[in-house]
């Protein structure tokens, strides 16, 4: 599982071709229909399978642009999280909280389990987002000039007002961007890939342990 994981975030996905995309499902497809050339190994079989799962949704099927695949989370991160550590102005930490949950809400819904969301749930789930992680900074930011000298000390600790606002917002993020996971499930297969049926419980695992991980 780990190993999986780490095909998922190879960041040289992000540079898959188009042409690299289709000769990798076309080699799937025709392992599926057993229609597959005699020449063709276990290792370029994963490498199709590796492609395929980071460059498409594997719930949908659907294309996802490079910089919101999970391979393009981390390249994608390391300004962002440079431009929230680096603010020293309330505008700049509003501004960078912004980009950031921007971001994360566009990766979230890329990356989500397959079930639909309306244009008002994917608004919904934004502006939770943005509005709780903007609020918690421009909150934290006011405590620390005019709040209690607790506050203001726990203020002054390096790191802390943007890790607490981001983990804060990442949670609502996932939580809302997915929800239709929670409420509808989503679809379990077993380990050759056939649909076995739709489970709440599987879709509530998978919500919270993104959560989890991601705080």
């Amino acid at each position: 599982r780990f190993r999986a994981f780490l095909d998922v975030v190879d960041p040289r996905l992000t540079l898959t071709t188009d042409k690299e995309l289709e000769d990798s499902q076309k080699l799937l497809k025709d392992f599926e229909a057993g229609e597959l050339d005699a020449k063709v190994t276990d290792e370029q079989l994963w490498q199709a399978k590796k492609v395929r799962d980071g460059v498409t949704n594997t719930g949908t099927g659907e294309y996802i642009f490079p910089l919101f695949r999970m391979s393009g989370f981390v390249p994608a991160n390391v300004p962002i999280v440079a431009g929230m550590l680096n603010s020293t102005t309330l505008g700049a930490t509003l501004f960078w909280q912004w980009v950031n949950q921007s971001y994360n809400s566009a990766t979230n819904y890329a990356n989500r389990s397959g079930s639909d969301m309306s244009t008002e749930e994917i608004l919904t789930s934004y502006g939770i987002a943005v509005g709780t992680s903007c609020g918690l900074a421009y909150a934290f930011h006011w405590l620390g000039n005019n709040g209690p000298t607790i506050f203001r000390k726990i203020s002054k600790v390096p790191v802390l007002v943007p890790y607490v606002a981001v983990a804060a917002a990442g949670a609502a993020n996932v939580y809302f961007t997915r929800k239709p996971e929670i409420d509808n499930g989503v679809m379990v297969k077993d380990k050759d890939g056939r649909d076995l049926g739709i489970s709440r419980e599987a879709g509530k695992q998978g919500v919270y342990k993104t959560i989890f991980s991601r705080s």
